[in-house]
């Protein structure tokens, strides 16, 4: 919204013209929590530091809050409150950081796992596709083997059969 710009920018007179649009408007009843920054800005922008402290409690968002109560006890000359706070404001991001992070590197040793699952599974189907056309060469093999000796004494069968068939021809 450009009455958040102006109050970035700190021009009193455009703010209040878009404030003023803004607490008009639909807009306001369509976005009910924007209501306490626009509150909070009006009393900023006025120089009610006491009121836009007091109305700092509405805002929801943490860090927002937190931000504004920098400005409000910086621009009202309580240096040290602003400098708490901000001091607090630092650890919450950093937190905040630190949690992403925390949750990045979950997820990337999620990931990880997963994809060491995958290979694992990948090898025991190579290894299993290994071992089946080894059983299959192995099969292959034994059957030839077994052919071969069959062919082998079943020659010899007909060598001792056509001996006997002329042994028993002669003394016939």
């Amino acid at each position: 919204y450009k009455m958040h710009a102006y109050f970035n920018m700190e021009k009193k007179d455009s703010f209040d013209i878009y404030h003023e649009k803004f607490v008009s408007s639909e807009d306001s009843l369509k976005q009910p929590d924007l209501i306490p920054y626009a509150a909070f800005m009006k009393y900023y922008m006025d120089g009610n530091y006491t009121k836009a402290i007091a109305c700092s409690d509405s805002i929801v968002n943490e860090e927002d809050r937190l931000r504004f109560l920098v400005l409000v006890y910086h621009k009202s000359g309580n240096l040290e409150a602003a400098y708490k706070i901000q001091k607090k404001l630092i650890k919450r991001e950093d937190s905040i950081r630190e949690m992403i992070v925390h949750e990045d590197l979950n997820a990337m040793m999620h990931s990880m796992e997963l994809a060491a699952t995958n290979n694992k599974l990948a090898q025991q189907k190579n290894t299993n596709i290994i071992l089946v056309v080894v059983i299959a060469v192995i099969v292959v093999i034994a059957s030839t083997i077994l052919n071969i000796t069959r062919y082998r004494y079943t020659k010899k069968l007909k060598q001792q059969n056509l001996a006997l068939t002329e042994a028993l021809d002669e003394v016939k």
